[in-house]
């Protein structure tokens, strides 16, 4: 059995930052060289596919992700190893079976409406098709080893190795043959397949001891009933965090769908540390729950938050002194546009920063019903204020109504964990 302390938190939390760190830079590395070698309409065609496959992925993997993170712990504590093994067997199964079905239904699509499509846009939607099982097998593999509480080594086969073998693929590529979205989607599904099998090994070689020959057995209904809630619940993020991708393409057009992308990509760096520490707080959340350790539940959420806000209220002051300087010197001048929005979703990340992990809080802690209620009935706001906002105001429309909401669905998350758990989430 792998131990639980406040050192290991933390030593997760420290890890997972330094992987995060890495991987925001090597996403900036992709993004910049997709975005210039592309052009900001090609690079918008490319994005709108990469967020539709996302979007896919989730009903796939029918929240089994998080049925990982959520249920090894409580397993681990009653040492029911077999139920472990039983729940890595049927989550690996639900991503095949989704996989094919997807696949299948793609090919009838082209044999039927082949003459309508543009060959570059269905090549670029062919190998997002193949990318959609290795994102999901490696979202399972790392939901495996974080279940564990083996945080950091959970997350180099994709947060780091995939961005490296990327990059790779993307320089080499371009300069032998120039790139099309089709290529930088085909690159992509490349560096996730061999990421996958990297991390494969890893989870062989640090698991296979401890689950091997310990049985199996399968909880389906309730597997089912809550995965159900957390595919749900993410497939309503989902959408919610792309609606404005979606609503730009329609209105404006591809490139100003490739503008908001590196918007959304610079805006990253302020949320990075709250992705760090969510990675690491999930096992430690959900076991500190099942334990009814309120008090060390409420000292956790509250310091975790203090060190997101403070690491993330400096990235937005250089965004806000230094940032048309950084788009024009990594972009060039074409992504200058990009400096209005990129501000917005900045101050919007550093207000998402100050709630804490209020989300991650309520998913872990039985709560998620609740939370895809209020996603859903955010969603639909979200449609209609992005859809008013990006009409009005272009960009910047799209900017404040992703802000907005995000302020909305933190608020009303903070006070029902104020009142159902006792838990105060905010920084100070």
């Amino acid at each position: 059995m792998i131990s639980f302390s406040n050192k290991s938190l933390k030593a997760s939390s420290v890890g997972s930052l330094v992987i995060q760190v890495t991987n925001l830079f090597l996403a900036l590395a992709v993004s910049v060289l997709l975005a210039s070698d592309l052009g900001a309409e090609k690079y918008g065609v490319y994005v709108v596919v990469l967020s539709t496959v996302m979007l896919v992925s989730i009903p796939i993997t029918l929240g089994f992700p998080m049925l990982l993170v959520r249920f090894i712990p409580q397993y681990e504590l009653e040492e029911n190893y077999a139920a472990i093994n039983g729940l890595v067997v049927r989550s690996n199964q639900f991503v095949i079976a989704g996989s094919a079905i997807i696949g299948v239904t793609l090919c009838v699509l082209y044999f039927t409406a082949k003459d309508s499509l543009d060959y570059e846009l269905w090549r670029t939607i062919f190998w997002g098709a193949l990318l959609l099982p290795a994102l999901g097998l490696n979202a399972l593999r790392s939901a495996l080893l974080e279940g564990f509480r083996l945080v950091v080594i959970g997350q180099i086969p994709d947060l780091v190795i995939r961005q490296v073998v990327f990059i790779v693929l993307i320089t080499v590529f371009t300069l032998l043959n120039g790139l099309n979205p089709s290529d930088a989607m085909m690159l992509h599904f490349a560096s996730a397949s061999i990421s996958f099998f990297i991390g494969l090994a890893i989870s062989i070689k640090k698991l296979g001891p401890a689950l091997r020959g310990k049985g199996i057995c399968f909880e389906g209904r309730e597997w089912l009933q809550k995965g159900a809630s957390f595919s749900l619940n993410m497939g309503v993020n989902n959408i919610k965090s792309r609606l404005a991708i979606y609503i730009l393409a329609v209105v404006e057009g591809a490139a100003a769908v490739g503008i908001f992308e590196v918007a959304i990509r610079a805006a990253g760096f302020v949320s990075f540390s709250l992705a760090a520490v969510n990675k690491a707080l999930g096992p430690h959340i959900s076991r500190s729950y099942h334990e009814r350790k309120f008090g060390q539940l409420q000292s956790v959420m509250k310091k975790s938050a203090r060190a997101v806000f403070l690491l993330a209220l400096p990235v937005v002051m250089i965004y806000l002194i230094f940032g048309e300087w950084l788009l024009s010197f990594f972009y060039g001048d074409e992504y200058l546009a990009t400096y209005a929005p990129l501000v917005i979703l900045s101050l919007g990340q550093l207000v998402n920063s100050y709630f804490g992990s209020v989300g991650l809080l309520l998913n872990m802690s039985n709560s998620q019903g609740y939370v895809v209620k209020v996603n859903v009935i955010n969603t639909a706001v979200n449609f209609v204020f992005s859809l008013i906002l990006t009409s009005i105001f272009s960009l910047v429309g799209a900017a404040l109504a992703y802000v907005l909401l995000l302020l909305i669905q933190n608020v009303v998350f903070w006070l029902y964990a104020k009142k159902q758990l006792g838990v105060n989430t905010l920084a100070f």
